[in-house]
């Protein structure tokens, strides 16, 4: 739906331009490089071999153009309602869900994906993370344990530690006096709700991260751990045989997808694993020009924040940071879409406090 909504914003926005109601912003670094970041992607279609795969990631990246390009001509832009309206979503799809799990509406449950729904359970949290992030020492301090719960029943390892991160980031930014009580409640049901949602998830975890016997021969690997550790290994191996343009835009799953598969590595194959690391998945497709460019987008934003001294919006921006470790979060739109959105926000001169 997001790729809709911003198809509706155009003829809005091109109307807006005839009428002479653009605002023409001076455009942040960070859209900068969110353009440069669009435009290497382009570029790799030149090496690539799989187009079709190819022109679906352009698809999928538009909002790297369509949010900066809006967003920087709209007369009169409210960044100070992202706050309120993304904690209200967030709110929103949490009763939702709830609502689906109590009811046992389609295959609804109280646990990961089953929870979450149509939403990956690793950016769901990311999302309820952010909300949290948001919370500021007025009434809405009170929504974070319910956001904690959320968090907790996505069931997402990453989810978990973003969670957590957020709450003591909370604490330790907008006001200890006021915000020591909700905080310290959402911690509480945060690890209540987790070890409770968990279900062999930490022990599967620690079985695949640690150099045991276990776990030394990564073909045997297995969970998503253990799917990570070969699609990690795997992504490195070919990044360092094609370190200054990577693979190609497209040819992602068509490089690694044999590669698990002559090596043996069966969790990673049978799930057609990407690098599950957005760090990653940049040098893989684009080498290390896309890394540096990905690192300069959300760089310059996290560089804004620091010196607006908007602390919700850098700790977003470490919150984004870190799941890229876990995930490739720019390869889904309900990955791209928020973060674009919250690093384009994120990296504007404010002449005003939006927290």
């Amino acid at each position: 739906m997001s790729s809709w909504v911003l198809v509706v914003w155009l003829p809005l926005w091109l109307w807006g331009g005839i009428r002479g109601a653009w605002n023409r912003s001076e455009w942040s670094p960070a859209a900068w490089a969110m353009l440069a970041f669009y435009g290497l992607h382009a570029l790799g279609l030149m090496w690539t071999e799989d187009l079709a795969s190819g022109a679906f990631a352009l698809e999928e990246k538009a909002a790297l153009l369509l949010i900066p390009l809006v967003f920087n001509t709209l007369p009169n832009r409210r960044d100070d309602w992202v706050p309120q309206m993304w904690q209200a979503g967030a709110l929103v799809v949490f009763v939702w869900r709830t609502l689906a799990a109590t009811a046992g509406w389609g295959d609804a449950g109280w646990r990961y994906a089953d929870f979450t729904g149509p939403f990956h359970p690793t950016y769901l949290a990311m999302y309820w993370a952010v909300a949290v992030l948001f919370a500021r020492p007025d009434w809405r301090r009170w929504l974070l344990p319910g956001f904690a719960v959320a968090i907790g029943l996505a069931a997402s390892k990453a989810g978990w530690i973003g969670g957590a991160f957020a709450l003591l980031w909370v604490l330790g930014t907008a006001g200890w006096k006021k915000m020591a009580l909700p905080v310290g409640v959402a911690l509480v049901a945060l690890v209540i709700v987790s070890s409770a949602a968990d279900q062999g998830r930490s022990d599967e975890f620690l079985r695949n991260s640690a150099t045991n016997v276990e776990t030394e021969n990564i073909e045997q690997a297995k969970g998503s751990t253990g799917g990570r550790r070969q699609a990690w290994s795997v992504s490195w191996d070919f990044i360092q045989a094609n370190p200054i343009l990577g693979v190609g835009t497209g040819d992602v799953e068509a490089t690694l997808v044999p590669a698990y598969e002559s090596r043996g590595l069966a969790y990673a194959a049978n799930h057609r694993m990407n690098p599950h690391n957005a760090y990653l998945q940049a040098a893989l497709s684009l080498g290390f020009v896309g890394l540096l460019s990905l690192l300069m987008w959300w760089g310059l934003a996290a560089w804004r924040a620091w010196k607006d001294q908007i602390w919700s919006h850098l700790g977003i921006l470490l919150l984004i940071a870190m799941n890229g470790l876990f995930e490739s979060i720019l390869e889904l739109q309900q990955g791209i879409v928020p973060i674009v959105l919250l690093t384009f926000i994120a990296g504007v001169q404010h002449n005003r406090r939006l927290d």
